[in-house]
């Protein structure tokens, strides 16, 4: 994206979430393992428990998690952590 208005324009119709939720999908999808039978996938990921593998250093230094996504995206809205936040 080296066109500034390009980029303003994704921003504002929240490209930017878009592409950290399709990040973090991709990310749980490579660390799941393939199972052969389809219907049994689908019936077992009803049942899954949510996957805590997200992490990050909060302003005083210290490592805070491992959380689940959904976690994550709580602090994310509260604006507990922001972009400068390292994960």
């Amino acid at each position: 994206m080296k066109v500034l208005s390009n980029v303003e324009a994704c921003v504002l119709v929240g490209g930017c979430v878009l592409a950290v939720d399709l990040l973090t999908v991709v990310h749980e999808a490579s660390e799941r393992t393939a199972i052969p039978l389809q219907p049994n996938l689908i019936a077992a990921t009803a049942f899954m428990e949510p996957l805590e593998e997200w992490m990050y250093i909060d302003k005083d230094g210290s490592k805070v998690g491992p959380l689940e996504k959904n976690a994550i995206r709580r602090f994310w809205s509260k604006k507990a952590i922001d972009w400068a936040t390292r994960c």
